[in-house]
């Protein structure tokens, strides 16, 4: 992750493990601090426990950002997520 973030990969927190993690880390970005603060708390930082899952926006293989926006967040039993969408795309 660290190796990740440092390269210029650019990812948000989609879904959260409410039983592992906070739901305020929803749609945070990753970033170096917010890994501390996760590791410090026992989380594993790359969520191998499926205590989060994001979505990789930008970063040095991308000829541009991928355009989104942050809707609703769901419950999804003991998981939450937030809603990305295309920007600009019409909601259903």
């Amino acid at each position: 992750m660290y190796e990740a973030l440092r390269a210029g990969f650019r990812a948000k927190i989609k879904i959260v493990d409410a039983d592992k993690l906070d739901v305020s880390y929803l749609g945070q970005d990753l970033s170096l601090p917010l890994l501390s603060k996760m590791k410090e708390a026992g989380v594993d930082i790359c969520g191998e426990n499926g205590e989060y899952h994001t979505f990789v926006y930008d970063g040095p293989i991308f000829s541009a950002p991928v355009p989104f926006e942050m809707g609703d967040v769901v419950e999804l039993g003991n998981y939450r997520a937030v809603e990305l969408r295309e920007r600009g795309a019409e909601r259903e």
